[in-house]
C-alpha cells in the first residue's frame, strides 16, 4: 500500500486500484461495525451511495464477499 494524495492503492498483482481517503474512512468504519446507515450519515450520502462504494470495492478487489474484502485491506494495512 502506497499513500498518495488522492487516496490509497491497493496493490492487485499487476494492477492497482486507487481508494479515495474518503472511501478508506467509510471503509474503516465498516470494519469498526458502523453500521451503512450509520456512515451514510456520517458523509451525507445516502445509503444505496455506501453500498455503491462498498460493492465497487469488492469487485475491485475481486472478492465474492464484502467480509472478504474487508480483510484483503486489513492484509494491505489500508483499515487498522
Amino acid at each position: 500500500m502506497s499513500k498518495l494524495r488522492e487516496g490509497y492503492v491497493l496493490r492487485l498483482g499487476e494492477r492497482n486500484l486507487l481508494l479515495p481517503e474518503k472511501m478508506v474512512f467509510m471503509l474503516q468504519y465498516a470494519a469498526d461495525d458502523w453500521s451503512r446507515v450509520d456512515i451514510a450519515e456520517a458523509f451525507g450520502v445516502s445509503v444505496r451511495t455506501v453500498e455503491g462504494y462498498f460493492d465497487m470495492v469488492r469487485k475491485g478487489l475481486g472478492k465474492k464477499s464484502f467480509a472478504a474484502a474487508l480483510v484483503e485491506l486489513y492484509r494491505q494495512k489500508i483499515i487498522k
